[in-house]
């Protein structure tokens, strides 16, 4: 199957300083400079994986701007100028294998896209265990980007 136009992308959420990672807030400029230099359709999918970390904290809690797949939708829609994204959420739990009916319903809607032509971003916060298991899914080379 030809996976087209399939990316993975990863927020790597770590840090050396006085606050433990638990506490550190992802800045908008880096969602910003990975958004705006996406390659591709300037009309871009993201399949977010983020859901929860292990201890059941929202992934989102790592960004200030927005707190949900609705809201980081309209927040890039509203901040990158030349590129109309569309978030489809399928929520995951960090750490941990994706359940296989999900993995299957995530792998349709990203074989859906591919018929389309589009550009698709496959996003978890790790960039290893759920996009990667997207992509082996679907028997994909992808191109990754972390941030």
């Amino acid at each position: 199957e030809d996976v087209g136009n399939l990316l993975r992308f990863a927020v790597h959420m770590r840090t050396t300083g006085p606050l433990p990672w638990k506490q550190v807030q992802m800045q908008d400029r880096f969602v910003l400079e990975w958004a705006r230099g996406l390659p591709g359709n300037p009309e871009t999918y993201i399949v977010s994986l983020l859901g929860t970390k292990p201890d059941g904290r929202s992934e989102f809690s790592f960004y200030s701007s927005f707190k949900d797949a609705e809201a980081f939708e309209a927040w890039l829609n509203t901040n990158v100028a030349g590129r109309r994204f569309h978030v489809i959420s399928q929520p995951t739990t960090d750490c941990q294998e994706i359940d296989p009916a999900v993995l299957t319903t995530i792998a349709a809607d990203v074989l859906r896209l591919i018929s389309q032509g589009a550009t698709i971003v496959v996003m978890d916060s790790g960039g290893h265990t759920r996009s990667g298991a997207v992509a082996n899914h679907l028997g994909a080379t992808s191109a990754s980007g972390r941030m």
